[in-house]
């Protein structure tokens, strides 16, 4: 199985560094289950992101779309036209979004448009303001939660 990761900022990052152990071990036993993080963010962040991975020695391949302060796509096209080529050029079975924010609510609708199924870790209810259309909910408060999302992915993809 592969998974796409969305992040948008070091937070993101932080948040899925558990996930990123689980995910590794369970490669270690010989599942199949790839993922490679996608990083939208401003151009600065970009060798913050970098570090970032350097630090927790997390081997993972990644994109970049850059975005300007105001939250626009710097490169030729927009949000929508990126994604799909992500998803075209590294074809995923799920597409987890860490936030519940404008961008990742443009990847979810674009993910479903082509039966890719979209995750949500939800950490930050209170600050949810964009309706995510997302096949499966997880929180992910603590270790156990990491655990418990690994373990359902693992039996949805048969794994």
């Amino acid at each position: 199985m592969k998974l796409s990761i969305i992040i948008e900022d070091r937070e993101d990052f932080e948040l899925v560094l558990p996930l990123i152990g689980k995910i590794e071990r369970i490669q270690k036993e010989g599942k199949y289950l790839f993922y490679r993080m996608v990083c939208v963010c401003e151009k600065h962040e970009e060798k913050e992101f970098k570090q970032c991975l350097k630090t927790h020695k997390v081997n993972v391949p990644y994109s970049f779309w850059k975005k300007t302060t105001a939250g626009k796509i710097v490169q030729d096209a927009d949000l929508p036209n990126f994604f799909e080529e992500e998803l075209f050029r590294n074809p995923v079975e799920m597409v987890l979004l860490t936030k519940n924010s404008e961008i990742t609510t443009i990847c979810a609708q674009i993910a479903r448009l082509y039966q890719i199924k979209v995750a949500l870790l939800e950490h930050d209810t209170e600050n949810a303001t964009f309706p995510i259309s997302a096949n499966y909910r997880f929180p992910l408060n603590n270790l156990d939660d990491a655990d418990k999302m690994i373990a359902k992915i693992i039996d949805l993809f048969k794994l």
